[in-house]
């Protein structure tokens, strides 16, 4: 028997465990390091709900309900604590092996589902394009938030790229919702390291007719060698810039968090650390925590950032105003 989950247990063990989870977690004897498959829910074919109960849901995941994906309608149980999905689209790359009887959507499949329900809201279609983008940024980054505790974890391997998930969302014309997955993947850059530096992108690089100030791409969390002879005198051998703009000047953004960035030893480090960058060629500017409370200290921002990069910054539509505390709205829900 092969039991094939849906979007919420499959979000689930991808924030809880990544692509490496812990041998034996939960109790569980099955749990292993998750494999591509080309398997798929049968055609026709209602799921066995009594032996899926027996079993339990796998890997410490946790629900009252099992949330499946079947084929299609005539494979819909309508046995209760059972909830199905149909999954029409093609296979390959779709669903993710766990162990020798679940299967879990892959990372690729989660977003498209994802953006299927935003698309399913009865919310703004840009608004929904901005919250599937954000989903994509934590995909490919470094950082998940577990979805029963609420607590984000850092440093994690990311589960897959946005050219992937642009592979993927372009098998995938059939399934609602795959216009709002395809303008979000637009958006999404590789190798955020927080939740912040998404929200931040997304505010300074997004079109304007989302809210975004339209600054060409950044690279996140880039890496700058430093020349051998100043190695000594830099005491490491690389810096490691937030944002990294590489234009006829160099521009690094920092988020300075109140979390990481205060105290005068931390201080008097990021002032040596901004130093030393400028002697590379790499101008500094910061954004703190505070600044993302305010829509109107980004827009400043913007505007030094393109100045520096030598990017023209021009907004000339009449609602870009609405669509920027749009953005914000969505981004931080009024708590910063």
């Amino acid at each position: 028997m092969k039991v094939f989950l849906g979007l919420k247990h499959s979000h689930e063990y991808w924030m809880r465990y990544g692509m490496q989870p812990p041998w034996g977690s939960y109790g569980s004897s099955r749990l292993a390091v998750p494999k591509p498959t080309r398997a798929r829910p049968p055609y026709k074919k209602i799921p066995d709900t009594a032996a899926i109960k027996e079993l339990g849901l796998p890997a410490g995941l946790s629900g009252d309900a099992f949330h499946l994906m079947v084929a299609d309608k005539e494979s819909v149980t309508k046995t209760s604590s059972f909830y199905c999905t149909i999954w029409d689209a093609p296979n390959p790359g779709a669903f993710t092996k766990i162990d020798d009887i679940y299967h879990i959507l892959s990372p690729e499949a989660c977003f498209v589902m994802v953006a299927h329900k935003y698309a399913n809201h009865t919310i703004p279609r840009n608004v929904a394009i901005l919250k599937a983008a954000l989903y994509g940024f934590m995909l490919c980054g470094r950082y998940a938030t577990n979805p029963l505790s609420g607590e984000t974890n850092y440093g994690r391997h990311a589960l897959t790229t946005p050219e992937k998930l642009t592979s993927f969302a372009n098998r995938c014309n059939a399934i609602s919702g795959i216009a709002i997955a395809k303008k979000a993947l637009k958006l999404v850059l590789p190798n955020a390291a927080s939740p912040a530096e998404a929200k931040l992108a997304l505010s300074l690089c997004a079109p304007s007719s989302l809210g975004g100030h339209n600054l060409p791409k950044p690279t996140l969390n880039a890496e700058v060698s430093i020349p051998s002879p100043k190695r000594r005198g830099f005491g490491k051998n690389k810096y490691v810039c937030d944002f990294l703009w590489e234009g006829t000047k160099k521009i690094a953004l920092e988020y300075d968090s109140e979390l990481y960035h205060t105290g005068k030893l931390r201080i008097a480090q990021d002032t040596t650390r901004r130093n030393n960058l400028l002697d590379l060629g790499i101008t500094v500017y910061g954004a703190t925590s505070e600044q993302t409370r305010n829509p109107e200290a980004i827009e400043l921002l913007a505007k030094q950032i393109s100045k520096g990069i030598g990017h023209r910054h021009v907004i000339s539509m009449s609602e870009f105003s609405q669509r920027k505390y749009e953005l914000w709205r969505t981004l931080y829900s009024g708590k910063g």
